[in-house]
């Protein structure tokens, strides 16, 4: 792999350092890199591949939240490979186009049952992400929910949340923690804010706005919802919304738009002029990055969602993890990695550590049982920081925000920084969210 100096450094990090820092096993479960009982367990493994699919989308509007879980895929597996694999087995991945729920379907039965994979990676959309996860449960296959933001996935009923799946993980922030850190910081930066309300029309949008306005309730009495809109998802044409906004006159417009529907929404935003009247609170910057596409300076100081995946957090001078993820896709690419990409690799990190943890528990290769009795309680490094998945499945992990600024050569960066303890934005294993939200 090619290296690139460190921006922020000066020096150059490489994959070997990289290995060494990140020495899966002895974080995950004592299994130091060439101790005799990995050798060991190495040695016994089976010869056959760990088989991992990535179901993302990869074609279509959708393609800028799913299609960078591919590439990063096609990086990462090789470079295990080459260091020899997984605790000694090398790893075969294939891919494959998430599509609509009936499509999800047939693709987690085909491989479950007849590809026989062993772990499967991805799904952006919420309400494939539930369609499918029975599917894998039932077959004991272990998946990680990387992309969708559901808070549900890993709830055995998705109106229960005291039981929880056993072979269904999250790696990635839920709606929980997503709308209510973009309410934290609207409250902090935009206090008796005038909301416009802009969400897709299914299950994702319809949670966050929920969330998002009983948090902003708790925190900002003064602020006042102006407007509700509900557009289509995948809309190409905004007029009829934004013409609703403009009358309304809010002084934030919160969105919770993805892939191209994001830029999209945000370009007709600024035509429009709603840019110069209001803050756009949205994902839009990382895609933007997606599209290889600077931040319109016309969206400067507009807060995003937590910060998940930006080249500069955590700082690469204490977290060089980092940049090495950073610069994995961007010496490929040429373009700053979109946060998919971190949120796919984080996932694949989790599985790793996971199989590394139950095979230094049961001094063999461990099956799937044994993998997802690990998952919990597990603390393993990913590109954001420090990852530790809970006894529902869910991974706890840093949050930040703040206001988006061009920062040339990446394709957005921020201001104002702050960090969000995981308490104040995530509920606590097996309560409701928004019973939690209302006792606060």
């Amino acid at each position: 792999m090619a290296i690139r100096p460190d921006p922020f450094t000066g020096r150059e990090f490489g994959r070997r350092d990289f290995l060494k820092m990140l020495g899966f096993g002895t974080v995950a479960g004592g299994l130091a890199l060439n101790s005799p009982l990995r050798r060991a367990i190495a040695a016994d493994a089976p010869k056959e591949p760990y088989k991992v699919a990535i179901v993302a989308f990869s074609t279509g509007p959708a393609a800028s939240y799913g299609y960078p879980g591919h590439e990063i895929m096609d990086l990462m597996v090789p470079l295990i490979n080459r260091q020899g694999g997984i605790v000694g087995r090398k790893v075969e991945h294939s891919k494959h186009d998430e599509g609509n729920v009936a499509k999800v379907v047939e693709t987690f039965k085909r491989l479950t049952q007849a590809d026989k994979v062993d772990a499967i990676l991805g799904l952006a959309s919420s309400g494939n992400t539930l369609a499918a996860a029975p599917i894998a449960e039932e077959s004991k296959t272990i998946f990680v929910n990387c992309l969708a933001r559901t808070h549900k996935v890993t709830w055995q009923n998705p109106e229960d949340p005291t039981k929880f799946r056993k072979y269904v993980f999250k790696s990635v922030g839920d709606t929980v923690t997503h709308a209510a850190s973009a309410a934290l910081a609207v409250a902090k930066f935009f206090p008796g804010a005038r909301v416009a309300h802009v969400h897709p029309d299914y299950a994702y949008g319809h949670e966050i706005h929920d969330i998002f306005t009983r948090v902003l309730k708790k925190l900002d009495p003064k602020a006042e919802t102006v407007v509700e809109l509900w557009p289509k998802l995948f809309t190409p044409d905004y007029s009829p919304h934004i013409t609703s906004i403009l009358a309304a006159k809010p002084t934030v417009v919160f969105n919770s738009f993805w892939g191209a529907d994001s830029t999209r929404f945000s370009d007709q935003c600024i035509q429009r002029g709603v840019a110069a009247r209001a803050k756009i609170v949205g994902d839009h910057g990382e895609f933007y990055s997606t599209e290889r596409r600077p931040l319109p300076k016309d969206l400067y100081g507009h807060p995003p969602f937590p910060i998940e995946g930006l080249p500069g957090l955590p700082d690469p001078k204490k977290w060089p993890l980092n940049k090495f993820s950073y610069d994995l896709y961007y010496n490929k690419h040429q373009n700053t990695p979109p946060a998919a990409a971190y949120f796919t690799l984080a996932a694949f990190y989790a599985l790793i550590g996971a199989i590394e943890k139950a095979a230094a528990l049961t001094g063999t290769w461990p099956n799937n049982d044994q993998i997802a009795q690990a998952f919990r309680g597990l603390a393993v490094p990913q590109p954001l920081g420090w990852s530790v998945y809970r006894e529902d499945g869910k991974s706890a992990s840093p949050k930040w925000a703040g206001l988006y600024r061009p920062q040339p050569p990446y394709a957005y960066g921020l201001d104002q920084v702050y960090h969000m303890p995981m308490e104040e934005i995530c509920a606590p294993p097996g309560v409701d969210p928004m019973k939690w939200i209302d006792e606060w």
